[in-house]
């Protein structure tokens, strides 16, 4: 019986994946956008003490390809102690459509990232908000590629970030978000979009208002998820891209614990989800505790059933890991493959049991 449900267990496993993988290539495919009546939009970026990372994303700002009278940056200083106020104001100084504004005080029910994204979209005055980080660097053609999937009723524009792998942390988490965010988009392909990437998003800013903006939406430790949320309540249609040209890389963080503590805010994230959404999640949690915990343990009763449960496993891992080097044309993905595999057996079976036992998280140096 046991070795039934086990097979059972990763048979359906490896169908999900592969459903997943082929919702991938579903996703429409940005285009160039050349008309003349070109949106104007507004791109904010929130920056906490970011002084050693800030640094390729400024650059990256003077080289995005829309016109400067289409296009306003606002640097949001959220209480920084270091000197990133400096290098914001430098390049605020030497750029006529960049603009700096500094926090100082935090508005209610806003916490965090929120309170200072939410200042700035009050500022803001573009048809579109993009919203990306201080650790991130958008390609030239992510304004034009993205706009080009909007359609009139389009709300939010859903995009996919990468992690460079600049360190051996950075190399876990590139192939751990490469394995991770796929459930997402791919699940978009198929129509299902129930969450976004809060580094590589973009909202039409009526949309955005129709909402209340983040003053009104409830505090979310992924107020990525939130908005999303907000806005298809109110009748607006979600849209995801996937294409090289819009693809955002985003600096790697700094230590193992702080993948943990980002993996941890993702999962809570989605225990905050509606009823329905959330239950599916429970379910899928639940089904891939069950595997994992199988194809551990599964080897003191029943050695050849495991080890087909594990080849089902990894087959259908590594497929993943393939469409979404395929799709996005990223290079040297598949040999991080085995770090994948290192961390996400401990990983899937301790986090459900570490958001039971300690449901806070932290980020940024803040506790929600």
């Amino acid at each position: 019986m046991l070795d039934g449900i086990l097979i059972g267990l990763a048979s359906l496993y490896f169908s999900a994946l592969v459903m997943i993988a082929l919702g991938l290539h579903r996703l429409p495919r940005s285009g160039p956008l050349q008309r003349t009546d070109l949106p104007s939009v507004s791109v904010l970026i929130a920056a906490r003490n970011e002084e050693r990372r800030i640094g390729p994303l400024l650059e990256a700002l003077r080289r995005l390809d829309y016109p400067k009278d289409r296009l306003e940056i606002w640097l949001i200083d959220d209480r920084s102690t270091d000197r990133t106020p400096e290098l914001c104001q430098e390049l605020a100084r030497a750029e006529e459509h960049i603009h700096y504004l500094r926090i100082t005080e935090i508005w209610p029910n806003l916490k965090g990232k929120v309170n200072a994204l939410a200042q700035g979209a009050r500022r803001a005055r573009g048809e579109w908000l993009f919203f990306t980080d201080a650790d991130c660097i958008p390609p030239p053609g992510w304004i034009r590629g993205a706009l080009s999937c909007a359609q009139e009723r389009t709300g939010m524009l859903c995009g996919i970030t990468v992690i460079a792998p600049e360190t051996f942390v950075g190399r876990l988490e590139r192939v751990i978000w490469a394995f991770l965010i796929p459930f997402t988009a791919g699940m978009a392909g198929w129509g299902w979009r129930f969450t976004a990437i809060g580094n590589n998003l973009a909202v039409r800013r009526s949309a955005y208002w129709e909402t209340g903006g983040y003053e009104h939406i409830p505090f979310s430790v992924t107020e990525d998820y939130a908005l999303l949320r907000a806005v298809r309540k109110h009748g607006w249609q979600i849209s995801w891209f996937a294409d090289p040209d819009t693809v955002i890389t985003a600096r790697p963080v700094g230590s193992l614990g702080d993948l943990w503590r980002q993996l941890r805010r993702w999962a809570r994230g989605g225990i905050e989800a509606p009823p329905s959404e959330r239950r599916l999640l429970i379910l899928s949690l639940t089904l891939g505790w069950l595997l994992h915990l199988g194809l551990l343990l599964g080897w003191l009763w029943s050695p050849g059933t495991t080890a087909l449960a594990w080849g089902m496993k990894l087959g259908a891992d590594f497929q993943l890991l393939w469409h979404f080097r395929y799709r996005l044309k990223l290079r040297g993905l598949m040999r991080y493959s085995l770090l994948l595999e290192l961390f996400m057996l401990p990983f899937l079976l301790w986090i459900p049991v570490s958001l039971l036992l300690f449901p806070r998280v932290y980020w940024k140096e803040q506790r929600f």
